[in-house]
């Protein structure tokens, strides 16, 4: 199963997540937004971040949780490389990041994300799948 795609459009970046569960789809897109961001391979996970989103609908839950790891990033001055999505909720989800700080030798960044947007229904089932798509710009 293919985790996450992405397009380069005139308007940022399209990303379309994947996932056999609701955590699985968080977690897939998350691992792709830090990959269109920054070169991940040199990232070890030096620290743990907790991260928490909450909204009304799974649509923001979603857009949410992709915001508040931009903020942890930029807030902490960290790059992150792997997350964990512990439960994902109508109303919220809850997990945790992992990277280390910002090193601009090792860590080049690849774009700068300051916005995760979706101009439609962001989840959605696709046979036995989990299916999202946001733009990162």
């Amino acid at each position: 199963m293919t985790r996450f795609d992405t397009v380069e459009g005139h308007g940022g970046v399209a990303l379309t997540g994947y996932g056999r569960t609701l955590e699985e789809l968080f977690a897939h897109l998350a691992l792709g937004m830090f990959g269109v961001r920054a070169d991940v391979t040199a990232v070890q996970p030096m620290a743990t971040v907790p991260i928490f989103a909450h909204a009304e609908g799974v649509d923001a839950v979603l857009l949410g949780w992709l915001r508040e790891l931009v903020m942890a990033s930029a807030r902490d001055g960290l790059v992150f490389m792997n997350c964990r999505v512990r439960q994902v909720a109508e109303t919220a989800v809850g997990g945790e990041a992992m990277g280390e700080a910002y090193d601009p030798q090792r860590h080049p960044l690849l774009r700068d994300i300051a916005s995760v947007t979706s101009s439609e229904p962001v989840v959605r089932r696709d046979g036995a799948l989990w299916v999202a798509q946001v733009t990162l710009a």
